[in-house]
């Protein structure tokens, strides 16, 4: 009984450090991913906005994209609705 704890111990330290090192490297990545520039956002009524990216989110686990634009606003977008552009390296 005694080696099956110590079994399921080591197991369970296993398995929060393969979950603490998967959100340190999604972390990391998050910092190194791609910046762009301007977003085409497709509004509800059928507008598209040409917007100035300060900062933009991803959210994994579904299809929205946030961006928050250079004047502040705060978009929630779904994914078929968006557009990310990054002006071209030079």
């Amino acid at each position: 009984m005694k080696t099956f704890l110590y079994l399921l111990g080591f197991l369970l330290l296993c398995f929060m450090l393969g979950f603490s090192f998967g959100r340190l490297s999604e972390a990391i990545a998050l910092k190194v991913r791609d910046q762009y520039s301007t977003a085409m956002i497709k509004m509800p009524d059928g507008e598209v906005l040409e917007v100035k990216v300060r900062k933009w989110s991803d959210h994994g686990y579904n299809d929205q994209i946030k961006v928050i634009s250079e004047d502040g606003k705060t978009y929630l977008v779904n994914s078929a609705n968006i557009i990310l552009i990054r002006d071209k390296e030079e």
